[in-house]
């Protein structure tokens, strides 16, 4: 028997009131995990979580932020690993955390007018290997020049499609930008 990789939203949720141990094969398990979670349908969630682009985002509305977290871990070789609401909070968890993401999706303008720039120069300095890329709603060339100077990669318009959102994620994964 082979072993089954979990995603990690898997680890967070609550048992649904099991109170024994009803797995009696890895079918069982399957079965009920899939009734519980809506995003089963997709194989990578039974891929090593390891082996995916671990991104975090960060922006201060909480629709955005819902909306990407979806469409990113629909996405079989990616998975939001944190979703801040501010540059601060980014920064913050960053000191903390155990595993750091690969790329920082990075709203421009947040809690200030260059929260997303300042988070950015502080998060560049101090882990120089994560990639940031900025996500702006209008392409306004002072702004972007600063965050580049920052140590931004690249830039998505939150208004384009997925794919134009997907595709330099995985670009800035392996160094192509």
């Amino acid at each position: 028997a082979g072993n089954i990789f979990l995603p990690a939203r898997f680890i967070e949720l609550p048992f649904w009131g099991i109170k024994s141990n009803p797995f009696q094969s890895s079918a069982r398990l399957v079965q009920l995990l899939c009734r519980n979670v809506s995003m089963c349908e997709s194989r990578k969630d039974w891929t090593n979580v390891a082996d995916m682009i671990k991104i975090m985002l960060c922006d201060d509305l909480k629709t955005i932020r819902d909306s990407f977290v979806q469409a990113i871990n629909r996405q079989e070789d990616m998975q939001v690993v944190y979703a801040a609401a501010s540059g601060s909070e980014a920064v913050e968890y960053l000191n903390h955390c155990e595993a750091l993401p690969d790329i920082i999706l990075m709203d421009i303008q947040m809690e200030s007018e260059k929260a997303g720039i300042e988070a950015t120069r502080q998060i560049h300095e101090k882990y120089p290997r994560i990639k940031i890329l900025m996500l702006t709603i209008f392409e306004n060339d002072d702004l972007l020049i600063e965050a580049y100077l920052a140590g931004a990669v690249d830039y998505i318009v939150k208004d384009v499609s997925w794919k134009k959102i997907c595709d330099p994620l995985r670009s800035a994964s392996v160094n192509e930008n």
